[in-house]
């Protein structure tokens, strides 16, 4: 029988990724720390931390995104799917709330 006590570590760990920013999910699911994925592109992991509290947005030379989605290990469509989804569920929250 499952306790309750792992259920709610379970739903708990659950919700912390669904409200973790596209980039800390791409990350996590690479299985990458930020410093190591900061390393990876050429940037302090101050900036991943940004990125992923919603403060600023990766904004990259070509040769830097390049490395980025490498690291994420997706592509360049699939990051700005994510972003692009994210934003549209942000703005018709937002509607709604008028």
């Amino acid at each position: 029988m499952i306790s309750q006590a792992f259920l709610k570590r379970t739903s708990t760990l659950t919700n912390m990724n669904k409200s973790k920013s596209p980039i800390a999910r791409l990350r996590l699911r690479a299985g990458l720390k930020q410093i190591d994925l900061a390393l990876a592109i050429g940037v302090r992991s101050q900036t991943i931390s940004n990125w992923e509290m919603g403060r600023d947005v990766p904004t990259l030379p070509f040769s830097r995104l390049e490395a980025l989605t490498k690291a994420l290990k997706c592509s360049v469509e699939d990051l700005g799917r994510i972003y692009i989804h994210d934003s549209i569920e942000e703005f018709q929250r937002f509607v709604k709330s008028l």
